[in-house]
């Protein structure tokens, strides 16, 4: 009876908008350090280290304050490729900062348009080296794909929209593991 009236007080609390405590600080898995490579600069701000062997692509041009890096992994005999990208969205001076759901609804709505047979997991608070972020776990279905998993983590850092995303197919799940470990070491230089 105690373990239930506890469990219904700290569900009473998250409900009614009460915190029972801060947001989850979450590490690469040790095991998995070993498969990133070195750390590179996102921007002026922000460091990572993407995945050993991975490829980095960027695209010619963005539009302005977005700045977008993303890592594949090589291409297999079924033409996939495990992929982490970064996308971090400053926006105009006078243009209102949107909050973390906000952004998050905006960033993962733009995977769910290109996805069938969505679904996604409830966003959770958690933090990333002392970073707010909220995360995101979903799968769909691209046609010519298949079954896609996929994991976002959405901060707002200052007027920093930040949105660090990592997916693949579901047969390739173990990628997704590497593609986690180096979202988890985003930080701030």
């Amino acid at each position: 009876m105690a373990n239930f009236l506890s469990t219904t007080l700290t569900l009473a609390s998250f409900v009614c908008g009460g915190q029972e405590s801060e947001s989850q600080e979450l590490q690469p898995d040790p095991k998995l350090l070993a498969k990133l490579a070195d750390r590179v600069e996102v921007d002026d701000v922000y460091s990572l280290q993407p995945p050993n062997g991975y490829r980095q692509v960027m695209p010619e041009r963005t539009p302005p304050g977005m700045k977008l890096m993303a890592w594949v992994g090589k291409p297999r005999d079924d033409g996939t490729s495990a992929m982490v990208q970064i996308m971090i969205v400053e926006p105009p001076e006078g243009e209102a900062i949107k909050s973390p759901e906000q952004a998050m609804e905006s960033m993962i709505g733009g995977v769910k348009r290109q996805r069938h047979d969505w679904s996604q997991t409830d966003p959770e608070p958690v933090k990333i080296n002392g970073i707010d972020f909220l995360r995101v776990e979903w799968t769909g279905t691209v046609p010519q794909l298949g079954k896609m998993h996929g994991r976002m983590y959405v901060a707002v850092d200052g007027r920093a929209h930040i949105s660090i995303h990592t997916q693949d197919v579901e047969d390739h799940a173990g990628a997704l593991a590497i593609g986690e470990a180096a979202a988890l070491t985003f930080k701030k230089k």
